[in-house]
């Protein structure tokens, strides 16, 4: 058992509280969410991102998932997502690589240009791409020029807009 001193050091080490180092240990294995000194943000399975969009509570996470901090201070119901496959990879310019982490924030208003998550007809179809306004038509284009753009309609739902990348390297 560390004194009140050292378990102060290790939470400050850790970017988090005593009292959620305490509230770990009691329920190991149980999800926790993060002390709000630690800013981190859960990586969301890409199947809960729009349930996790709608309601953010960290109680419903599997066992297991991962909080991260992202690279600014999340906005309220921030979350992580991971890129499932390569059409969001490009050869020059802004790119997200497979495995790369994406940060979603569900409150922002999707504008032309930006990289969103959504779908058109059904929650389990998530899709990640940039979307496009050209007059009138709305497309959602892949950066991979292998991914055909496709034409929405007003019924495609955003989920939320991409506001920043992270990739991690293993050795």
């Amino acid at each position: 058992m560390p004194s009140v001193a050292i378990a102060a050091a290790i939470a400050a080490a850790l970017d988090t509280t005593v009292d959620a180092l305490l509230e770990e240990s009691a329920n190991p294995g149980a999800p926790i969410a993060p002390a709000e000194s630690a800013k981190r943000v859960p990586v969301v399975p890409w199947d809960m991102a729009v349930e996790w969009a709608n309601n953010p509570d960290p109680k419903r996470l599997p066992n297991g998932t991962p909080w991260i901090l992202p690279p600014e201070n999340p906005p309220g119901a921030l979350f992580a997502l991971v890129v499932p496959d390569h059409s969001m990879h490009a050869m020059s310019g802004p790119a997200f690589p497979l495995g790369s982490t994406i940060f979603i924030n569900p409150r922002r208003q999707a504008e032309p240009n930006d990289f969103v998550v959504g779908y058109s007809s059904s929650p389990a179809n998530l899709t990640f791409k940039r979307l496009i306004q050209n007059g009138e038509q709305r497309y959602l284009r892949a950066l991979n020029p292998q991914f055909p753009m496709e034409q929405i309609d007003g019924g495609f739902t955003t989920v939320g807009v991409v506001s920043a990348m992270v990739m991690t390297f293993e050795k």
